[in-house]
């Protein structure tokens, strides 16, 4: 989300499972287990065999239970990267992981969500 991974590259696999959209434009995709990530106003979205891309949304909000614990309120866990301002120079980001909250600075290049998978382009690269 907006040029940041979630854990280590190849480290997680996640499934789609559910697709929907909540207060009109709120996509939300649901995955496997028990993940969630909801984009607030997604605008160019693209999608190929191996990614799916949303390049600009005013909000992105990945959510997950810590992985091999409970999926109840105290392993719940987030990061939240939210569009404080646009400008020439790209946009200034509020981002909030779990409780801790900072503000950076991001190019207007850098996707708001990019989800790959290396695995089945691996694979296909083979054939």
């Amino acid at each position: 989300m907006y040029g940041e991974w979630f854990g280590r590259p190849l480290d997680n696999q996640h499934t789609i499972v559910d697709v929907s959209v909540e207060n009109g434009d709120v996509l939300v995709l649901s995955f496997n287990e028990g993940e969630a990530l909801h984009v607030w106003s997604p605008q160019l979205l693209t999608t190929d065999p191996y990614q799916l891309r949303i390049d600009r949304a005013d909000q992105v909000r990945w959510d997950w239970y810590s992985y091999g614990s409970p999926q109840v309120e105290a392993n719940h866990q987030w990061i939240d990267h939210r569009v404080e301002s646009r400008d020439s120079d790209g946009l200034w980001l509020v981002s909030e992981k779990g409780h801790r909250k900072s503000r950076r600075r991001v190019s207007d290049d850098v996707p708001a969500v990019s989800i790959a998978s290396w695995l089945g382009r691996v694979g296909h690269d083979r054939d």
